[in-house]
């Protein structure tokens, strides 16, 4: 009977050709035939990102440690690795970095509990692949508990092409994995770790100066931002402009001031906004009306995201929307140097340009120095090209001192200079007033010689 059955399975066609591991690779049973694991697992899993995982999310947060909803599609990869692996087993992925992402806290935590690190090589300032906009690293671990030193190297646009130097372990740094933690991972020495305690062990931004804010999220810019044409067309009835407003986009700021010549407005048609009362406003959005109604649903294909609004109304609620109008420090989302600028215009900001209401120019120049550039490459997700992502929660982590009166005026009035030689467009001043603030910034900070040459990139 059992031979029958045997046979009726054989023959079936839906077994044609099938792979049954447990025959092929009979060495990861024991002598009982119990799983024991491969000896390496070595992959470069899909790039699905989790906003098309859609159904399939209900299955992985059942089954998976790992799970987060905003987690791409690897990170369960990882985990079934490790459930497939014996004890000692090797592992290699190419995935993108998670270093320091949001969607990555539980995979970090994760790998740093079950992996001991031999290697990561990141590749996430060059483009590896033409076709795709990726930030790939490399990782090859083990699977046990033990925190190893490893050693890290990164690639850079000019050495990309290079490949033997992954060959000679005098290019890489020693990683303590030990300092690995959840928040973000680090990959420095001791000595630039101490750096990090020594910076980190002053009060964080939030903790003094309050929250900062982000700039409006319209929904739908083309309709709600306009052009200086467009602007005398619907100012010719006066009201309009108690709902018009001038913005800045994060392209418009620079490092200490913006550029000097408003060129956009936003038609902030905020919620409560009664569109009646502004006809020339309203039949200019009419033209807009399909892509500006909100969806229903998640599944619709046009319109703006679900939400409670209308039509015209911008999709943010934006309630502190008159802090825009106080003196603020404002900077652009992606940075690739430090790019905070001082404004009491009362000009708007188009998301994802931040603000922090403050008239303090002496914190200003703590922004603009490099030891807060250093803390923010240690913290932020960097972009293709070298560009840090300088999102709210990471700008209000920045530590800040205790700056005692004397160094209040002394980085006040170098800011004030900085200012001005920017405004008459003195260029060949800037440099060295910027070298005196770094230098105060030193002293605050309490920097040693050879600490400073490690935040000078020396």
């Amino acid at each position: 009977k059992l031979e029958a059955e045997i046979e009726e399975i054989k023959s079936n066609k839906i077994f044609e050709n099938a792979f049954e591991w447990r025959f092929e690779f009979p060495e990861v049973l024991n002598d009982e035939g119990d799983f024991v694991g491969f000896d390496v697992v070595i992959g470069n899993p899909p790039y699905i990102r989790q906003e098309e995982l859609g159904e399939f999310k209900t299955h992985l947060s059942s089954n998976f440690k790992v799970f987060t909803s905003v987690g791409d599609i690897f990170s369960y990869f990882y985990e079934l690795s490790y459930n497939v692996m014996r004890e000692n087993g090797y592992f290699s992925f190419i995935n993108n970095t998670f270093d320091k992402t949001t969607a990555g806290k539980s995979l970090r935590e994760f790998a740093v509990k079950n992996f001991s690190f031999i290697k990561y090589i990141d590749f996430t300032d060059v483009v590896v692949f033409e076709e795709a906009t990726t930030y790939p690293i490399i990782l090859i671990a083990k699977k046990n508990i033990h925190k190893n030193n490893f050693q890290f190297y990164k690639y850079t646009k000019t050495n990309f092409n290079d490949k033997e130097i992954i060959q000679n372990e005098s290019n890489f740094t020693t990683v303590e994995q030990e300092n690995l933690n959840s928040t973000v991972w680090n990959f420095i020495n001791r000595f630039e770790q101490n750096i990090l305690l020594k910076i980190q062990a002053h009060k964080s931004l939030i903790s003094q100066f309050g929250r900062c804010y982000r700039g409006i999220l319209t929904g739908f810019n083309k309709a709600f931002i306009i052009d200086k044409v467009t602007y005398d067309e619907l100012t010719q009835d006066n009201i309009n402009k108690q709902i018009i407003k001038p913005i800045w986009e994060g392209k418009d700021l620079k490092k200490w001031t913006v550029i000097e010549q408003i060129e956009k407005w936003i038609i902030f048609t905020r919620r409560g906004v009664e569109i009646s009362e502004y006809p020339l406003i309203e039949k200019y959005l009419q033209k807009y009306k399909e892509p500006l109604t909100p969806k229903i649903n998640m599944d619709e294909n046009t319109g703006r995201k679900v939400g409670n609004y209308k039509w015209y109304e911008i999709q943010d609620v934006v309630d502190y929307y008159r802090k825009f109008e106080l003196p603020k420090i404002i900077f652009p989302n992606l940075q690739n140097v430090n790019k905070f600028a001082f404004d009491e215009t009362g000009v708007y900001l188009n998301a994802p340009s931040v603000f922090l209401p403050s008239n303090d120019k002496a914190l200003l120049a703590v922004l603009n120095s490099k030891v807060v550039w250093h803390f923010l490459k240690s913290i932020c997700v960097i972009r293709s090209g070298g560009y840090i992502e300088v999102k709210p929660q990471y700008f209000e982590q920045i530590p800040i001192p205790d700056i005692d009166p004397n160094m209040k005026t002394e980085l006040f009035e170098l800011t004030e200079k900085i200012i001005q030689a920017k405004t008459n467009n003195l260029q060949a001043e800037i440099p060295s007033l910027e070298s005196q603030i770094d230098q105060l910034v030193y002293q605050l900070y309490n920097l040693t010689e050879e600490e400073i040459k490690i935040v000078e990139g020396n």
